[in-house]
């Protein structure tokens, strides 16, 4: 056991592409693995891990990343000598979608379970952006601070009631959720001072309160889950700390309408020691916002993002 050692499950965010060939090309027990999850999925995941996923394609970016990191916490778990992965890991998370992977690895709900609420997520979401026209808009190039208040300052300058903080993943990087209109009305304002402002390719506005359907559905299905005190310690999304108690499905539920305060893990990960970072998920991307802090060592295990 490696006691400095962290394992982070990215979420949905670039097209996927083979995201899991490599990783099963090496082991034929993780294969096995795979296909034991098709039941549980719905979906035949080995294939879906050597297949292309687009953004959009909700359901499909869900059980593909929840998988993968499984699997590849499995892996891990092999490679240091462990029946499970938990023992090998001092703290675990999840950005967004990832946090379902994260629980899973850390013991709060068995992979089957997880996959079901990644499956179930995902619909809720798709019908969610259905619904309704919304994106995200990443904004980089300041302190986060500074940022956080030309955000405060473009909704009261153009009292844009429709545009949100979703994401705070890095000192450096704010993303916005929010209408479409407001949000192509927000990029300029932001890069006229000083910022870099990027559309993400998403199906919709992500942590914000065009998901509060979705977010009711995912806590009537969670709710029937047989969750478990974690094993390992895992970290909100929401709030850096550790989770705890059997909150979980409604954990699970309001952090689809709440912000992903990332920085707040990566401080949460600081104050207990942490030195490496083992990163699943498409990529790299939780790598690079760790690497925007020289401290941590970081791993990306194999993924493919294209």
């Amino acid at each position: 056991m490696n006691a400095r050692r962290a394992f982070v499950c990215g979420g949905q965010g670039a097209r996927l592409s083979g995201l899991g060939a490599e990783l099963l090309a090496r082991s034929p027990e993780l294969v096995r693995q795979a296909d034991a999850f098709s039941a549980a999925a719905g979906r035949d995941i080995r294939a879906l891990l050597h297949d292309t996923v687009e953004p959009g394609d909700t359901l499909s970016a869900h059980l593909a990343l929840v998988s993968f990191a499984l699997l590849a916490h499995a892996a891990e778990s092999k490679k240091y000598g462990e029946n499970t992965a938990v023992s090998s890991f001092r703290l675990l998370a999840g950005h967004s979608l990832g946090e379902i992977s994260a629980l899973a690895c850390a013991g709060a709900l068995s992979p089957e379970d997880a996959l079901r609420l990644a499956a179930a997520r995902g619909q809720a979401l798709a019908r969610a952006c259905a619904r309704g026209k919304g994106g995200m808009l990443a904004l980089l190039g300041k302190p986060i601070a500074e940022m956080q208040d030309l955000v405060h300052s473009f909704i009261e300058d153009k009292s844009a009631t429709d545009v949100w903080i979703a994401n705070y993943n890095s000192p450096l990087q704010l993303v916005l959720s929010g209408e479409d209109k407001a949000l192509a009305a927000c990029a300029p304002y932001m890069e006229k001072a000083g910022l870099r402002a990027v559309t993400l390719p998403t199906a919709g506005a992500f942590h914000s309160p065009y998901m509060a359907g979705a977010a009711e559905e995912v806590f009537a299905f969670a709710s029937r889950l047989d969750w478990q005190e974690p094993r390992g310690v895992c970290l909100s999304s929401m709030t850096g700390r550790a989770l705890t108690g059997r909150g979980f499905a409604a954990h699970c539920a309001l952090q689809i309408v709440s912000p992903v305060r990332w920085l707040e893990v990566m401080k949460g990960m600081r104050r207990a020691g942490i030195t490496e970072i083992v990163e699943a998920g498409s990529g790299g991307t939780l790598g690079r916002f760790f690497r925007s802090v020289p401290q941590w060592r970081v791993r990306t295990l194999l993924c493919g993002a294209a």
